[in-house]
């Protein structure tokens, strides 16, 4: 969702604001880096691995960004070193991130692969519809454009 007159993605950003602001809450700015790294660099390494996985079995593809093979190789090289030394120096704390992800994103992730057995009239999917349209018209944002429904 994008505001209208600045083309700016207000609720990303104030979602942001407020988990950076939780962030600042924690005594130990270092010890909260080090839960969240392993997370954070397998997340970002993911999407990389699937374009080299794409070049590699598609490489008749149209690509509109031209990228030099060597940059996504090497990146994804430094990731995988940044992935496995936490979990051979700091195990533990690397459990503590990994735990702290799951525990609050796969049940938001289940309730609602679930939500049409669970909710045959769709309540949820209507809530949360509501919920969308309440963000849309106080922040003046519009939904981004799909190219199916150019």
């Amino acid at each position: 969702m994008v505001n209208m007159k600045y083309f700016t993605p207000i609720p990303a950003l104030l979602i942001m604001g407020l988990f950076s602001s939780l962030m600042l809450v924690s005594s130990n700015v270092y010890e909260l880096l080090n839960y969240l790294e392993f997370v954070d660099c397998v997340g970002i390494v993911v999407p990389v691995v699937g374009l080299l996985i794409y070049r590699w079995k598609e490489p008749d593809w149209e690509r509109p960004i031209k990228v030099w093979l060597i940059v996504p190789v090497l990146f994804t090289l430094v990731s995988i070193y940044l992935i496995v030394l936490p979990v051979i120096t700091r195990p533990f704390q690397t459990l503590i991130g990994m735990a702290l992800i799951l525990t609050t994103g796969v049940p938001i992730y289940l309730l609602m692969k679930k939500e049409k057995k669970w909710s045959k009239d769709g309540r949820i999917q209507n809530f949360l519809d509501k919920i969308v349209l309440l963000i849309q018209k106080s922040l003046l944002v519009v939904p981004e454009e799909n190219e199916s429904s150019s």
